[in-house]
C-alpha cells in the first residue's frame, strides 16, 4: 500500500469527525434497504441523497475545518430527526438519538479548535429538534400511525443502539486523549525539570541544583554527623583556548571534559558546572579516597587528546579540595576549597591542592 495512502487512512480513522461521518454514511446506506422493505419511497430517496452527501463530505472533510464538518453533521442529524418524526408521526427513537447528541457534541468538540461559544450555538438545532419530537410524541398518540408497529420498533432499536455506540466510542476517544494529554504533560514537566537542573552545554547539573545537594549534605552532617568534601576546579588557561581556536572550540572542550569527569567519578559523587570553566565535585565523605579519585581524574584529563575540526590539543585542570570537618557551614567549605584552587594556580597549575582542614 502506498505510504501516503496509509498515512491518509491513519489520519482519517484517528479523527472522530471522520469516523462519525463514515458511521452515519453506513447507517443511511442500510436505511435505504430498511425503508424499501416498508415501501416508503420518500424515505428511500431521502436516505440515498443523505448517503451521497455524507460520501461527498467524507472525500472533502480534510479541506473543511473540523468544527464546520461537525456542524454540518449535527444539522443533518437534527433535520433527519424532525423529518422522520413529521413523516412517520412518531419519533421512534430519534428523540433518544438527539438527546444523546447533546452529550456527543460536547465529548467530540471539547478539544477541537473552534470559535468561542461553539457548543452553545451548535446544540440549538438539537434542542429545537428535541422540542419538536417531544410535542409530536404525545400529539399523535391517539392517531393511527401510517406504518406497521414493527417499523417503529426496529427504528427505535437502531436509534438506541446507534447513540449508545456513538457515546461509548466518544467516551473512549476522550479517555484516550486525556491519557495522551497527561503523558505529554508529564513529559513536558520532566523536560522542564531537567532544563531547570542541568547546564545545557555540558549536560552536568547546574549551580542551582548543586546548591540543593550542598544543602542536603549540610543537613546530613547536622543530623548524622556525616562529613562531606568539596572540590572546585577549572580548566587552566581556558581563555587562551578561546583566543587561539575560537569560542566554539572552547565550548567543545568544556563539553568533552564534562563528559569525561562525569564518566570517571564514582556514582555517589555529584559533579556540576559551577560557572564558566569552573566545576564542583561534592563527595559524601572526607576520606583519603577523595584525593586519590581527584588525582586520577587530573591525570586522565591531562592525557586526554581533544579534537576540534582538524586541530588536536590537550588541556589541564587545577583542583582545590576541602571538607566540612572543621567548618560549621557550607559557605566556609566553599571559600576554603576556592583558596586551595587559587594556590594551585599560583604554584604552576595542573595540580591538586588539599586544604589543611581536610
Amino acid at each position: 500500500m502506498n505510504v501516503s495512502l496509509k498515512e491518509n487512512l491513519r489520519k482519517f480513522f484517528f479523527c472522530d469527525v471522520s469516523v462519525i461521518l463514515l458511521f452515519s454514511f453506513i447507517l443511511h446506506v442500510v436505511s435505504v434497504f430498511y425503508f424499501r422493505y416498508y415501501n416508503d419511497d420518500l424515505f428511500v430517496w431521502y436516505s440515498i441523497i443523505s448517503a451521497c452527501l455524507h460520501l461527498i463530505h467524507i472525500f472533502f472533510y480534510r479541506k473543511i475545518p473540523h468544527y464546520i464538518s461537525f456542524v454540518i453533521l449535527v444539522v443533518q442529524i437534527d433535520f433527519y430527526a424532525i423529518f422522520f418524526t413529521f413523516h412517520a408521526r412518531h419519533p421512534a427513537g430519534t428523540d433518544l438519538f438527539t438527546l444523546g447528541l447533546l452529550a456527543a457534541t460536547f465529548l467530540l468538540a471539547y478539544d477541537m479548535e473552534k470559535p468561542r461559544h461553539f457548543y452553545t450555538y451548535t446544540v440549538i438545532p438539537t434542542v429545537v429538534a428535541n422540542g419538536f419530537m417531544a410535542y409530536y410524541y404525545f400529539h399523535d398518540m391517539a392517531e393511527t400511525l401510517p406504518f406497521p408497529f414493527s417499523f417503529y420498533r426496529i427504528h427505535n432499536v437502531v436509534a438506541c443502539v446507534s447513540i449508545t455506540v456513538l457515546l461509548i466510542y466518544l467516551c473512549s476517544s476522550v479517555e484516550r486523549k486525556l491519557i495522551l494529554t497527561a503523558k505529554k504533560a508529564a513529559a513536558r514537566q520532566e523536560a522542564l525539570q531537567y532544563a531547570a537542573n542541568h547546564d545545557s552545554l555540558t549536560t552536568l547539573i547546574n549551580r542551582r541544583r548543586i546548591w540543593e545537594h550542598l544543602a542536603q549534605a549540610h543537613q546530613n552532617k547536622q543530623k548524622y554527623g556525616s562529613e562531606y568534601s568539596i572540590c572546585i576546579c577549572d580548566i587552566d588557561d581556558f581563555k587562551g583556548i578561546n583566543d587561539t581556536y575560537g569560542h566554539s572550540c572552547g565550548d567543545e572542550a568544556l563539553h568533552a571534559t564534562a563528559l569525561l569527569m562525569h564518566d570517571s567519578i564514582p556514582s555517589n559523587v555529584k559533579v556540576g558546572r559551577w560557572g564558566g570553566e569552573e566545576f564542583l565535585f561534592l563527595f559524601p565523605s572526607n576520606s583519603e579516597q577523595v584525593v586519590k579519585d581527584i588525582e586520577s581524574l587530573r591525570i586522565l584529563i591531562s592525557e586526554n587528546v581533544l579534537s576540534y575540526k582538524d586541530r588536536k590539543f590537550t588541556i589541564s585542570m587545577t583542583f582545590g579540595i576541602s571538607s566540612s570537618k572543621n567548618f560549621k557551614n557550607t559557605d566556609d567549605v566553599l571559600v576554603d576549597a576556592d583558596n586551595c584552587l587559587n594556590r594551585g594556580k599560583q604554584n604552576g597549575k595542573n595540580c591538586v591542592v588539599v586544604s589543611d582542614n581536610f
